[in-house]
């Protein structure tokens, strides 16, 4: 081989440009396992050119309407910025489709968009002409619990997600008793806000029978004040101020993307902490809540299911490029007897865990029934003082980048992407 010849390239670098996030989640999980590196995504058009500089793709697959954008000037655009690059688009009716008519040089493909994650692999290869297969993944050091980094000097609430990719696992539990032991020892103002859009519980474990208003009012005033925000909120224990979900299933689609956002920015100016009780649905309303998080609390319990469904949401939320020290990993449900104890699981995923909670039906039913966060009720139980951990590392001292200097996440922080 001569000196300078370049080893051909071991995966085939893709570019998604698609709005919707199962699109994009469903993409992921197939195309990665078949070599195929999802290097950028595109969720707007304003990042589209941006992602395009910064990954230089093989592949750039589009949806036939992102954006509303003029897709045939975008795709001439595309071309001066990446020539070599082939696109694929993706068409909701490729037959009738004006797109499938016009000849690009670029244009390789127009295909329907329900076309499987498998043909569409067969015809990322043919375009590209190669076939590859996925690299080994090399152990990744376990991510230690990141330095506490307090935002509220910026005057505005620090905002603590909580979220699981899988239902049953103590979500709604850890997000409520947070906020409680947040507001009874800190004596700030905490708000939390049930964004389990469909099916939130937030209002039974924390003691709220019925209350007029909720998230969906909220999403229908054309602007949004402190005092109309107060009248939504519902008063909980410990001075704790909620925003419940909806009270009917289908009212959660009166909530849109950019409700969540007003309501986020709106209620940060008027506490010290907000905590949100994430939905395991991962859709656009989740993930512009995730954006605006401050800290991201992963849950994940000790069973095969649970750890398998954490282990996929981690790799997703890292392709998203959410900065692995905004993470932090919560493991409930812990038995004396369990198959994954807390060194294999943090072993499993690569990070170690901020607290173990162990299992304890009794205090957690007794909770649940009563409407009563545990960490009020029930302070000498163990599950109570494992919970502390988390408490704590929320309530500990700050530790603040040097003047003048972002941290290492905020400065590479940016619109979520694929690829890192």
């Amino acid at each position: 081989m001569e000196e300078n010849q370049v080893s051909p390239p071991s995966s085939i670098r893709l570019l998604i440009a698609a709005e919707i996030a199962r699109t994009i989640s469903y993409l992921h999980s197939g195309l990665n396992s078949a070599g195929i590196e999802i290097c950028g995504v595109a969720r707007r058009p304003s990042t589209l050119f941006e992602e395009l500089e910064r990954t230089h793709p093989d592949v750039i697959l589009i949806n036939e309407h992102f954006g509303n954008v003029d897709l045939l000037a975008t795709i001439d655009e595309t071309a001066s910025i990446v020539p070599e690059a082939k696109v694929i688009i993706l068409s909701t009716n490729p037959s009738t489709s004006t797109i499938s008519q016009t000849s690009r040089p670029s244009i390789s493909a127009v295909i329907d968009a329900t076309t499987s994650v498998e043909e569409i692999v067969s015809l990322i290869q043919h375009v590209c002409g190669r076939t590859v297969e996925a690299p080994q993944e090399e152990e990744e050091p376990i991510q230690p619990v990141a330095p506490r980094r307090s935002k509220k000097k910026e005057g505005k609430a620090e905002v603590f997600m909580v979220f699981s990719g899988k239902g049953g696992v103590g979500k709604s539990l850890i997000a409520t008793n947070l906020a409680a032991a947040l507001s009874e020892q800190s004596q700030a103002r905490v708000g939390l806000i049930d964004l389990d859009l469909q099916f939130g519980d937030i209002g039974l474990l924390v003691g709220i029978a019925s209350h007029p208003h909720h998230i969906d009012a909220l999403a229908q005033q054309p602007e949004l004040d402190a005092e109309y925000i107060d009248d939504t909120l519902a008063n909980g224990p410990a001075a704790l101020k909620v925003l419940l979900s909806p009270t009917s299933p289908e009212l959660a689609d009166l909530v849109m993307t950019s409700d969540i956002r007003t309501i986020i920015h709106e209620m940060a100016k008027m506490f010290d902490y907000i905590v949100i009780d994430g939905s395991s649905h991962l859709e656009e309303r989740l993930l512009e809540a995730i954006e605006l998080s401050d800290a991201l609390i992963i849950v994940t319990s000790h069973n095969v299911t649970s750890i398998k469904n954490t282990k996929i949401t981690l790799r997703l939320l890292q392709s998203l490029g959410v900065p692995q020290d905004k993470i932090l990993l919560v493991l409930n449900q812990t038995a004396q007897k369990v198959q994954f104890n807390k060194d294999a699981i943090e072993s499993s995923l690569r990070y170690q865990a901020v607290a173990n909670l162990p299992y304890d039906p009794k205090t957690v039913d007794d909770s649940i029934d009563n409407g009563s966060p545990f960490v009020l009720v029930s302070q000498k139980a163990e599950i109570t003082k494992s919970f502390k951990a988390l408490t704590d590392y929320f309530l500990s001292d700050d530790v603040a980048p040097e003047e003048g200097k972002e941290s290492a996440s905020s400065s590479k922080r940016r619109r979520f992407a694929f690829g890192k």
